[in-house]
């Protein structure tokens, strides 16, 4: 059973018994709902802001999902009475128009609550076959725009897992990796919101909301258990944030598998060029064979069940992305989940990382 009931209700975290650790801020009170209005200095592309988060300051994007006047509204201020602004639509009204520079018609109040950042997770991701993800299983401030898209990663780190443990192709022990991987990285990520959750409040900034780190390109799981590098160099003295801005000179198992465009198609051939990404599915393996020559890679093939195509890496953006020197042999196992599963030499280490993962190899 897979728990994605959100913060609110969090039933099934709670009988589990899994803590949700964390504080609720109450200096980052917020009134937010969707209202529909038009105003000559509104358009229906950008996300508006007036004021600052050292005062006051509110907040309005657009949404066509009420109507092509909506938007979804943010007012926050230490010296606002927001609850009782969020009790009527009388005071919503004033404290926008009051903000907003030129005149504004306000036609419909659709929704409105309150809101206090939750900076929350839980102790464990998974207890016995029942596991939590997205929102059940972490919460933190929308400074930083990271929730959606840490729900989608749990996902998709526990998808592939689960399909091979219930197809009877990896043994169960391989689901326990789903908490192992996933548990650092969000709680790296909290950290990293928070930081910038606090340097708003203080500050009024909103500089670290341009941080790179939340392109989240340079996450990694280097650590796990079932990830295999005969490159990678000893861990002393490296970085232990597994949250880290994208380092495009370094790259080892555990790493976002990075693209690679204009890659020509020779077997079987195609004229049209292809990219990485277009290889990579979630629901299997991708192994690339980095050869100086087809006679090199024999070997490899020999020992695979079949090839599935040959490209020709012509202005050697694949090379640079992996990090491969034209003359090196260097074999890459891409996970399901887009994750760099195994860097190594040669068949018997393919063998010997994908026996971390199936029954049989």
């Amino acid at each position: 059973m897979n728990d994605v009931d959100g913060n609110f209700t969090g039933t099934v975290r709670k009988q589990l018994g899994l803590t949700f650790q964390g504080e609720t801020r109450e200096d980052f009170y917020i009134v937010t709902g969707d209202i529909r209005l038009t105003g000559p200095c509104l358009d229906g592309v950008h996300w508006h802001r007036f004021g600052t988060f050292s005062g006051r300051v509110i907040s309005l994007r657009p949404t066509d999902e009420i109507a092509e006047d909506g938007w979804q509204f943010f007012i926050l201020g230490p010296d606002l009475d927001i609850g009782k602004i969020a009790q009527s639509e009388e005071l919503i009204f004033e404290t926008l128009a009051s903000m907003i520079d030129t005149e504004i018609t306000f036609h419909e109040l659709v929704w409105v609550t309150e809101y206090r950042p939750n900076l929350r997770m839980v102790n464990k991701f998974s207890k016995g076959r029942v596991f939590v993800a997205g929102d059940a299983a972490h919460v933190h401030s929308p400074t930083s725009g990271q929730g959606l898209n840490s729900g989608v990663q749990d996902a998709f780190n526990l998808g592939w897992k689960l399909a091979l443990v219930e197809k009877r192709l990896a043994h169960k022990s391989l689901l326990e990796t789903y908490s192992t991987e996933r548990f650092p990285v969000i709680s790296d990520m909290l950290e990293v919101t928070t930081s910038i959750l606090n340097n708003a409040v203080k500050t009024g900034s909103t500089a670290g909301w341009a941080n790179t780190i939340l392109f989240m390109l340079g996450i990694h799981c280097h650590f796990s258990s079932i990830v295999l590098d005969e490159f990678a160099t000893p861990t002393e003295g490296k970085p232990t944030s597994t949250y880290m801005v994208l380092d495009e000179t370094h790259l080892e198992a555990g790493d976002r598998a990075p693209d690679a465009p204009k890659l020509l198609h020779v077997y079987p051939r195609k004229s049209d060029m292809m990219t990485l990404f277009s290889l990579y599915r979630p629901w299997y393996h991708t192994v690339l064979v980095f050869a100086p020559s087809p006679a090199d890679a024999t070997p490899i093939l020999a020992r695979a069940i079949r090839q599935d195509l040959v490209l020709v890496d012509q202005e050697g953006h694949a090379y640079s992305a992996y990090l491969v020197e034209s003359n090196q042999m260097k074999i890459f196992a891409i996970r399901p989940d887009g994750v760099i599963g195994a860097v190594v030499h040669g068949s018997e280490d393919v063998k010997k990382y994908f026996s971390k993962i199936f029954w049989e190899v």
